[in-house]
């Protein structure tokens, strides 16, 4: 118990700290319950501090655990001074459990929506960040093929099918378009292994929900 009482009131400490010694600019409060008990308190503060060259995000999670006690996790992530943070609660993964994100970046005039991601593990019964979440933008969970699925634009478009292995995302296929040309990647390590190129008839953007055969997303 001692530890305990140790513990959380070092990172309330930390958090005051945090706080006072920079200028807040964003700060959000929210929950998200779990279908097998058990609460979450989550606080998202986006500071801006001296001590970077952009904007500073910090994260808390803190977890009821019904029995009096709490156990917290705090996660500091950069950030593009320019936008706001919008957080949502959306499950990526499909396991039924709401997951948490903000936007932290934006590109293509904002048609890439770069969103920092936190998973809920059930084994760890805690929130992880993905730690390479940033580098897909649009991620949505994709039901047909039951992985996430992210979209980003480069003058044409290129979709990435990931799995979510730990804290990282995998990438498994890419489906690149420029103009009508269309090409399907395999990956494996990180390396491509295979390479599947065809024609589409219209130039345009479509996401697709699935390759085998292509599908595209209804609206």
């Amino acid at each position: 118990m001692t530890k305990t009482i140790i513990f959380i009131l070092a990172i309330f400490l930390t958090v005051d700290c945090f706080c006072q010694s920079t200028e807040i600019l964003e700060s959000y409060s929210d929950t998200i319950e779990l279908k097998k008990g058990g609460l979450f308190f989550i606080d998202l503060t986006r500071v801006k501090s001296e001590e970077h060259d952009g904007h500073l995000v910090r994260v808390t999670f803190t977890h009821d655990l019904g029995n009096g006690g709490t156990l917290l996790s705090s996660y500091d992530i950069d950030k593009d001074p320019l936008i706001g943070c919008e957080p949502k609660k959306y499950d990526y993964n499909g396991d039924g459990y709401l997951d948490y994100s903000f936007v932290s970046n934006m590109a293509a005039r904002s048609a890439n929506e770069i969103r920092t991601i936190f998973i809920f593990d059930l084994n760890e019964n805690r929130f992880l960040h993905i730690k390479n979440s940033e580098q897909y933008p649009n991620l949505i969970f994709n039901p047909k093929l039951n992985c996430l699925d992210a979209w980003a634009f480069h003058g044409g478009t290129i979709q990435s099918f990931l799995k979510l292995e730990s804290d990282s995302l995998v990438l498994m296929y890419t489906i690149d378009i420029h103009g009508t040309e269309r090409v399907l990647g395999k990956y494996e390590n990180g390396d491509q292994v295979s390479r599947e190129v065809d024609t589409i008839q219209d130039v345009g953007f479509p996401r697709h929900i699935s390759f085998n055969p292509f599908e595209e997303y209804k609206n």
